[in-house]
């Protein structure tokens, strides 16, 4: 059945499971779209059940799944979340007993219904009906322009869904880290502001199933981006600052269905009566949940800290790349914390990288890494693919993303042009323009339902494109 949505439950829970699923298909904004929502109650008996659930799953638009205790013992729940997420097919989950996040949509926001809420709200329903591809959300791209304060340059990215809309959070130099709607383009607040000196990155995670974001600097702090409030500092638990320790870099990973995060120091060691001050780079692991530290992968004197990092999956195990100055980067092991090995050679400060990304090409994984131009290597075998050149004078800003199924990367750098290439033509197929400073960060991300990349430049500006309309 086209146009219906899958509702995974527990059989303890096909009370209430009925009852929202009688709710939803009277629901007008679902009755508008012709949108239906099914359960498998038909087809809990008979031989052919697991076919028929299986057909459910793979024709359906999106998933429901009701969290209980009772769920979370399900071998049923479980396999059918685990067929939707092969499958890519969006999941909603809606908690209604009991605290336990199912392990497989640990990552997702999920709709709260313990404090006494019987049915989803219209956010919600506006959610779902994004998810399953219709409305005008939908049919018109995402694409405009954000300005912060002229001057001030804009030092991090990264979007995150609050409450059933796409944000961008932004961080500055100027150390306000600010909120922006990307359905309307418009400045929903600042969460943060420092006063001594800016915000040099950014990560967005989901902990406890809420929407965060993590801050570099002196501190890393995590703020709850619906209380927009200070929930804590991930440092402090720890006694972590390490005389003027700042984090230069990180990154969010989930590391054994934990939400983890991943920080790049640079601390200056004053020395004593034997031993000349010197600067010492530090790699650390933190577990987002406990806001407490999990591994130290390193710590070293006189290297150059790390300029950003990008973690991901590559062969079935967890791994960050770190890419470090000099045109090279390092690859880590972050299950077994070892180094995997070492990407590109020394070349003199000309070569200096700055960003790195992690993408798919030809079903393997790679890595796209900045420098003088953007030089694609393969991720399980660490060698040079080829290189995307181009830009002038080289590459400051790296993404990944998927466009009309064809693997894409896209550059950005000082001459104001951002830069979008087929990985497997290795061909250039755009070039935005728009900017009128150097572009010093990227970000891509899917808006409602479309790859999008987001980029930031040194003048405070930030440009929205939508990468279906600009790519032939």
């Amino acid at each position: 059945m086209a146009g219906h949505v899958f509702i995974s439950y527990c059989r303890r829970d096909k009370a209430y499971v009925n009852l929202l699923a009688a709710y939803l298909n009277d629901h007008e904004e679902l009755r508008r779209f012709a949108l239906r929502v099914e359960t498998d109650r038909s087809t809990r008996t008979g031989a052919l059940w697991a076919e028929a659930i299986d057909n459910l799953l793979d024709t359906c638009a999106a998933v429901i799944v009701i969290m209980t205790p009772d769920a979370a013992q399900s071998e049923w729940v479980d396999k059918e979340l685990k067929r939707a997420r092969e499958l890519g097919k969006p999941v909603l989950p809606i908690l209604l007993r009991g605290d336990q996040i199912l392990n497989r949509v640990k990552d997702i926001q999920y709709l709260n219904l313990l404090d006494g809420e019987s049915y989803p709200g219209p956010a919600f329903i506006a959610d779902l009906v994004e998810k399953c591809g219709l409305g005008p959300r939908r049919i018109s791209g995402r694409s405009g322009v954000l300005r912060g304060p002229v001057g001030t340059a804009v030092w991090g990215l990264a979007v995150a869904d609050v409450s059933g809309r796409p944000v961008l959070v932004t961080s500055n130099s100027a150390g306000a880290v600010d909120m922006w709607d990307l359905y309307t383009n418009t400045a929903l607040g600042t969460l943060h502001k420092r006063t001594d000196y800016g915000v040099p990155a950014i990560a967005c995670a989901i902990v406890n199933g809420r929407p965060v974001v993590v801050t570099g600097g002196d501190d890393v702090l995590m703020l709850d981006l619906e209380s927009r409030s200070v929930v804590g500092d991930v440092r402090s638990n720890r006694l972590a600052r390490f005389f003027d320790a700042e984090v230069t870099c990180l990154d969010a990973v989930e590391l054994h269905s934990q939400p983890m995060l991943l920080t790049c120091e640079r601390s200056s060691n004053p020395g004593g009566l034997h031993h000349p001050p010197s600067e010492v780079s530090r790699v650390r692991l933190w577990d987002l949940t406990t806001m407490k530290l999990h591994k130290s992968l390193f710590a070293r004197s006189s290297w150059p800290a790390p300029t950003a990092i990008a973690c991901g999956r590559v062969a079935g195990r967890s791994i960050a790349v770190l890419s470090m100055q000099f045109g090279r980067a390092q690859v880590w092991d972050l299950e077994r914390f070892t180094r995997l090995g070492r990407l590109g050679t020394w070349r003199g400060p000309a070569a200096s990288s700055s960003d790195v990304a992690l993408g798919e090409r030809e079903g393997r994984s790679v890595i796209v890494l900045a420098g003088q131009q953007a030089e694609v290597w393969n991720a399980l075998t660490r060698t040079r693919e080829f290189s995307l050149e181009g830009h002038s004078p080289g590459v400051q800003a790296v993404g990944c993303s998927v466009v009309r199924g064809e693997p894409v990367a896209v550059t950005a750098s000082g001459d104001h042009v951002v830069r979008v290439w087929n990985l497997r033509t290795h061909g250039r197929v755009a070039s935005l323009t728009g900017h009128k400073s150097p572009i010093l960060s990227l970000e891509c991300s899917t808006v409602g339902q479309r790859p999008t990349v987001i980029t930031g430049d040194a003048g405070g500006e930030m440009r929205i494109w939508d990468l279906e309309s600009h790519v032939p």
